[in-house]
């Protein structure tokens, strides 16, 4: 039966409440389970991101134009990653954020994976030129020229990746303080003071439904606001 301080709000964290050594062991057996399929899976990746860096070198050697940046065109290529790779962390966040606010019980199953996506697909496209779209002061003169959608588009951007990656770790707090739990050595520590002494506790689930609730409230709006600019 639930206690009088449980609401309606804190029964959807429930399942993430069991302390059942058994069942957390099973749930965190993937981050222990290095047989052959996970070597494979490490290998494609790394061989992925190396092909990238080969990649980014050439282009680097040869210049932009491998990538079509020639005059009079200034993105070329780059437009449609940045596009697609904004299209795919707005997406996570809608999803995991929205559901939340509507209190879609589905979305256990998916909201890390989105979150973690929105965190990881996010980006300014041309990182390179992002220091000319913010206002500091420089020996060249040079001041951001506020009636240009761009420059807005990297304040927009900017707050919607802080707000994900909050939004990310506050919610991977519970699941912290099971690794740290289940570890040992090095790997304790380090998840001790990811999880910021997480125990579980009413108090802490309480505060941690209200900040979950403020992120999802911010995301949403946000969402829409770096579309907006993005279109």
């Amino acid at each position: 039966m639930a206690t009088a301080f449980e609401s309606e709000r804190e029964l959807d964290l429930a399942p993430t409440r069991n302390n059942d050594p058994k069942l957390n062991h099973l749930i965190l057996a993937v981050m222990e389970d290095r047989g052959l399929g996970w070597w494979a899976r490490l290998l494609t990746s790394g061989l992925a991101y190396l092909m990238g860096l080969v990649l980014f070198g050439y282009q680097t050697y040869t210049r932009l134009g491998v990538a079509g940046y020639e005059m009079p065109v200034f993105w070329g290529v780059y437009v449609v990653i940045f596009v697609f790779w904004v299209g795919i962390a707005h997406a996570g966040t809608l999803m995991s954020a929205i559901l939340y606010l509507f209190r879609a019980k589905w979305r256990n199953a998916i909201n890390r994976l989105a979150e973690g996506m929105s965190v990881i697909a996010v980006h300014v496209g041309r990182i390179w030129k992002a220091h000319f779209m913010l206002p500091y002061p420089n020996r060249r003169g040079l001041w951001v020229n506020f009636k240009s959608f761009l420059v807005w588009d990297t304040f927009a951007i900017s707050t919607y990746a802080l707000i994900s990656m909050t939004f990310f770790y506050v919610g991977l707090l519970p699941d912290l303080a099971i690794a740290r739990d289940i570890s040992s050595g090095v790997r304790r520590r380090i998840y001790g003071v990811l999880a910021m002494g997480w125990t579980g506790s009413s108090r802490q689930w309480k505060g941690h439904t209200r900040t979950v609730l403020l992120l999802s409230g911010l995301a949403t709006p946000l969402v829409l606001s770096v579309h907006s600019v993005v279109s």
